[in-house]
């Protein structure tokens, strides 16, 4: 089951939603998967804009890559005035938004190889940073500490790269990821899916809430919001955390930019005490936004270097 993107999307200019078929890796191989994506490079090659590098970003859950619209118009913008051109790819994962749906469950792992196996179908090459949000955080990151001579910064918003064991986790996540609630919450209604669009402050615009919901009308087309959530390591026993204690142990050693932004206004982040890592990564930027989520609309009230991070944020959910 693959759904179809509609033609037009609100803020979303023609020719960058596009969809790539991409052979199947790890537990899916043998399989031809279709990717929906949207992907600046057309564009620039038709104005003869060569780009600096590329972006590759990774929505979380239960959005899909409608959620970098504002990062794929700004880019295109500063390009077009004369400014560095980046590509943007800004990928729709498998089983979300208006990507392939299938049988199989995706936990972290495959996930990560399955952006991999995107990457490397795009033929990406050349100054290269990954984007994430949400679990698209540890996706990208995970395959960041795997190709780490293909990486030049990492950027991340509202993450976890590690669940500390006899930690909890949010309530709110707790509530979703419940075995009784799950299906009910994720997949059979749209409860995970409001919650998540609520957070927007101030309100999305109806053309806006209407886009993020296009792609989950059915409950076969939630399945991917529900597996997701299931996904989540919480226990030392779950199938994903050995995955995460490699991507957690592998940023140690990264030493290429990263920038790491988190509001903490969101329900689904812990007020615990900051810890940093054993050995940072070179050029770290790390700014709690004390007053912001990122699930919210930019334009967070705060100033300074922090107002500046928090435009960084004017993609997110807006």
């Amino acid at each position: 089951m693959t759904p179809v993107a509609p033609r037009e999307l609100p803020g979303i200019e023609g020719g960058v939603s596009t969809t790539r078929v991409v052979a199947g890796v790890g537990a899916d191989a043998g399989s031809q998967r279709r990717w929906h994506l949207l992907d600046t490079a057309p564009l620039l090659e038709r104005e003869g804009i060569t780009p600096v590098g590329t972006i590759v970003a990774v929505h979380g859950n239960p959005t899909w890559s409608y959620l970098w619209r504002a990062l794929v118009a700004a880019s295109l913008q500063r390009a077009r005035a004369g400014g560095p051109a980046w590509r943007i790819v800004a990928v729709d994962q498998l089983e979300m938004g208006y990507s392939e749906r299938t049988t199989l469950t995706r936990g972290l792992p495959q996930r990560i190889d399955d952006l991999g196996a995107l990457i490397d179908e795009l033929g990406i090459t050349g100054t290269l940073v990954t984007l994430g949000h949400d679990w698209g955080g540890p996706i990208s990151l995970g395959w960041a500490v795997r190709h780490r001579d293909r990486v030049d910064a990492v950027a991340v918003l509202n993450t976890a790269v590690h669940h500390p064991a006899g930690m909890p986790l949010p309530s709110a996540l707790r509530v979703a990821g419940a075995r009784s609630l799950l299906a009910t919450t994720t997949i059979k209604t749209t409860a995970f899916l409001d919650t998540t669009l609520a957070l927007a402050d101030p309100p999305l615009a109806p053309e806006v809430r209407a886009a993020y919901r296009a792609p989950y009308t059915s409950s076969g087309l939630r399945r991917g919001i529900g597996a997701f959530v299931a996904d989540i390591p919480a226990t030392p026993e779950h199938p994903s955390t050995p995955a995460l204690d490699e991507l957690a142990g592998g940023l140690v050693d990264l030493t290429v930019p990263a920038l790491l932004l988190r509001g903490p206004r969101e329900p689904g982040v812990r007020r615990a005490p900051s810890r940093r890592p054993r050995a940072p990564p070179s050029a770290r930027r790390r700014a709690p936004l004390r007053r912001c989520r990122t699930h919210a609309r930019g334009g967070a009230p705060v100033r300074g270097r922090r107002a500046r991070l928090a435009r960084r944020q004017r993609p997110v959910l807006r």
